[in-house]
């Protein structure tokens, strides 16, 4: 083969690559030009979310760190009937070794503040009859040598479970389990901490990818991909 043929093939080879890189590069350059259109504008708002996230889910962490279970309102009420049926027993124990028994059933509690004209009555024993937590009247009852103080709960009636249940100078002490207010609250509670781990993750690696991409080899890349 002559130097003409030589020539020929390398002109046919210099074709056949530059046909090929121009098909390269022109699957490469909508990509690049995409990246170059988009990439001022995207990078702010990631990083904007990177910082926001970064911080709602560190603060979310901390409150599910050192925040407190949630508490039904009605919690507080039972522990605030617990202390004044104490205070009524007491009152009661005072008024009977000043006169040597109860309270009757007929005369009630009013018996600690007004004197029936028992003999050793040195009272009033309490201030003033209280009302229970929920604005309802204490039930005074003597059953043979026994008194017994009741507040009917949240409902206002006999019976009823966790908060709703009688309260008694006999079972005042008695532990009320998680109400089903405060169970479904600390599932969401729990669930909102546990959502705060991922977020955590995806805000700082929104952020870090913000701050990285320029970089100086970015610019490099970006004039590589562009050029011809």
């Amino acid at each position: 083969m002559g130097s003409r043929g030589i020539a020929v093939t390398i002109t046919i080879d210099a074709l056949r690559v530059k046909i090929y890189m121009g098909r390269r590069q022109s699957r490469i350059r909508p990509v690049a030009t995409v990246r170059m259109i988009l990439g001022p504008v995207l990078r702010p708002i990631l990083a904007i979310l990177g910082v926001t996230g970064t911080a709602a889910s560190v603060l979310l962490l901390c409150i599910g760190f050192f925040a407190d279970g949630a508490r039904d309102p009605d919690r507080i009420r039972y522990m605030m009937a617990t202390v004044q049926l104490e205070m009524l027993n007491k009152a009661l124990e005072r008024y009977r070794a000043d006169c040597g028994r109860y309270p009757r059933t007929e005369d009630g509690l009013d018996a600690l503040v007004m004197d029936e004209k028992t003999g050793g009555w040195h009272g009033p024993y309490v201030p003033r009859v209280p009302l229970d937590p929920w604005q309802s009247l204490y039930v005074y009852r003597l059953s043979g040598y026994a008194p017994r103080v009741v507040s009917y709960g949240a409902d206002r009636a006999p019976g009823g479970e966790f908060f709703n249940a009688d309260l008694s100078t006999i079972s005042a002490a008695r532990p009320v389990l998680e109400s089903p207010y405060e169970l479904r609250t600390n599932r969401i509670l729990l669930a909102v901490w546990l959502s705060a781990w991922p977020l955590l993750g995806a805000s700082l690696y929104s952020f870090i990818s913000a701050s990285r991409a320029d970089r100086p080899g970015d610019a490099t890349k970006r004039s590589t991909l562009q050029s011809p």
